[in-house]
């Protein structure tokens, strides 16, 4: 018993040193070296620091109000503003291309039909109003819960993204894949997240 407490009593009085030293010289030595560097950054028309132009990014949304610039029963998308509220359905601008990179949605079942199970809710960006060309989908399975809720959440996110060109709507189209066939779905909501580029 007296052994253990005279080890105790050692390692103890050896952490103490050890602390006094860290606390004191120690620590300061140590704290000098970490001095923040200040540095000058000019900004003259002869050395110009570079900058980077920021990317022109895109949040788009269903169109409540179509006016016609994609096929029936497709929806056409408006562009959320910085500001909150909305701009008119979306053409990309000319000069311009949207890289499509994120489609999120949530599909529903129509109001008299519930959800195939089994059935693969979908849901499609594309190109339109005349060459109707697949840019981004998102797709889930219809499980149980998706038929119990009536409501599916899908999503997609592409490494590379989808182009589309200058002067082009932004269509989307949603729909359940089935053994047989289609099945009609309706779409609650959706968001289309890209950027813009110079042609």
């Amino acid at each position: 018993m007296k052994n253990m407490l005279r080890t105790a009593a050692v390692a103890a009085a050896g952490l103490l040193v050890l602390t006094l030293a860290l606390t004191t010289d120690g620590a300061r030595v140590a704290a000098q070296g970490m001095k923040p560097l200040l540095v000058q950054i000019m900004n003259t028309a002869a050395e110009p620091v570079p900058v980077v132009s920021s990317v022109d990014r895109v949040l788009l949304r269903e169109q409540l109000a179509p006016t016609g610039i994609c096929p029936t029963a497709t929806h056409e998308v408006q562009r959320v503003l910085p500001d909150g509220t909305f701009g008119g359905s979306f053409i990309v601008p000319p000069g311009k291309k949207l890289v499509l990179t994120d489609l999120e949605a949530i599909i529903r079942a129509q109001p008299a039909l519930a959800f195939p199970l089994g059935g693969v809710a979908r849901i499609d960006a594309f190109t339109g109003p005349t060459t109707l060309s697949r840019v981004i989908s998102a797709q889930g399975q219809v499980n149980a819960d998706a038929v119990f809720a009536g409501v599916i959440p899908v999503s997609e996110h592409l490494q590379t993204g989808g182009v589309i060109g200058s002067d082009l709507p932004v269509c989307l189209e949603e729909y359940v894949l089935i053994s047989n066939g289609g099945h009609a779905a309706e779409l609650q909501e959706a968001r289309l997240h890209g950027y813009l580029i110079d042609q």
